[in-house]
């Protein structure tokens, strides 16, 4: 995507009660930051044993990301993120 694509998604998702983007790539890194006002969540790629657990409830919202890890279905948490809405 370009600025301007991205522009274009920003404003469309403006008025809306979005708490957060939930996005993937190929990359390694796991990453959770905010840009343009939103939360932004990107777990390791699905295909390297990343993902991510959310649980959302009337007040707040909490994120992990986590890995697949060893040789018997273990699993590695990298980030945490916690947000209380505003009411």
């Amino acid at each position: 995507w370009g600025e301007a694509d991205r522009q274009a998604l920003v404003a469309a998702l403006k008025g809306y009660n979005v708490i957060a983007v939930f996005h993937g790539h190929q990359h390694e890194v796991p990453m959770i930051y905010q840009r343009d006002g939103l939360d932004l969540v990107k777990p390791k790629a699905a295909y390297m044993g990343g993902f991510a657990l959310a649980r959302v409830t009337d007040d707040n919202m909490d994120v992990l990301l986590g890995e697949a890890a060893g040789d018997h279905g273990e699993v590695v948490f990298t980030n945490a993120f916690a947000k209380t809405f505003e009411t």
